[in-house]
């Protein structure tokens, strides 16, 4: 990314915030996109939710191979619940309604999953 006159922007996470008083949930996390100058996997962002009070966590898939990363994520990490979906930006770039269809059939099968709650990315997740 870069600014204005054209040169690099740094791309660094912010300092922590105090802790919360009460331990919450986040309901809306895109663990799966790594950036900034030092990109983290998802189990130091959660190391670091952990530090200021996120107890815990739901990854949200905006893709077919994102929600399926997502579901696997979930089943193996305790901290994590899983909602999985076709972003209404990315079902704009499908070739044809047949390939859609069959990645939506895909997101079906992965919404029977134990720790799969919920279909997101819909405006109303």
């Amino acid at each position: 990314m870069k600014d204005a006159d054209g040169t690099r922007q740094k791309l660094s996470y912010p300092d922590l915030p105090e802790p919360l008083l009460v331990g919450t949930y986040d309901n809306h996390t895109h663990l799966e996109i790594a950036d900034g100058d030092q990109p983290m996997n998802y189990q130091d962002h959660l190391a670091l939710a952990n530090q200021v009070g996120i107890l815990g966590a739901v990854q949200v898939g905006v893709t077919l191979e994102s929600s399926r990363w997502s579901a696997e994520v979930a089943a193996t990490e305790p901290r994590l619940l899983a909602a999985v979906a076709i972003h209404p930006n990315e079902a704009a770039r499908y070739e044809s309604m047949q390939a859609l269809d069959v990645d939506i059939d895909g997101i079906a099968d992965l919404a029977s999953q134990e720790r799969v709650r919920a279909i997101g990315e819909t405006g109303l997740d």
